[in-house]
């Protein structure tokens, strides 16, 4: 699967690629400076609000040591925007 993430810069450059963008958990928390815990856990009221979000807007793509959830874009700017740093 062809994907690209967000990244910020150390200056506070922020880089949207124009592919598809599908970020893990781990991704999304490692940009802000976060645990995947507390992004997981931002996300689990949307989850539960709109249950057909998981069909759409979340991919399970098997690693090496398992499978891992990928967000779009669309649920990557959710988190983003209620994430409190």
């Amino acid at each position: 699967m062809k994907r690209e993430i967000i990244t910020i810069g150390g200056n506070g450059e922020i880089h949207i690629p124009s592919a598809p963008i599908w970020m893990s958990a781990c991704e999304i928390a490692d940009q802000l400076g976060a645990f995947a815990s507390k992004v997981s856990e931002i996300f689990s009221p949307y989850s539960e609000k709109r249950p057909f979000v998981e069909n759409e807007k979340i991919k399970r793509l098997f690693h090496k040591s398992g499978f891992v959830e990928l967000y779009d874009m669309n649920i990557i700017t959710i988190l983003f925007l209620h994430f409190h740093t």
